[in-house]
């Protein structure tokens, strides 16, 4: 699943600031699964198609809920390398 968390990772992004409320959910709570399981993984990994992803979420997106959810995980990756 590891080599996938990018390309899962944008489609939740995308999602988290939709105009519809229900997909706004699903989206937020995918995220929160998917960090807590990106989180608990044992063992380096490639960081950089998830920076990727979330720096092109920073600078490409205007809507706050998606800015913020990519400083959540970007502090969780730098925090997990720490503890690596």
């Amino acid at each position: 699943l590891l080599p996938y968390h990018a390309e899962v990772l944008k489609a939740i992004m995308t999602c988290i600031s939709d105009g519809e409320g229900e997909i706004r959910k699903v989206a937020e709570r995918t995220n929160d699964d998917l960090l807590s399981l990106v989180k608990g993984t044992e063992g380096g990994f490639d960081l950089s198609p998830l920076i990727d992803t979330l720096t092109g979420e920073l600078l490409g997106k205007d809507d706050v809920p998606t800015k913020m959810a990519a400083l959540r995980w970007i502090n969780m990756l730098l925090e997990k390398r720490k503890g690596d």
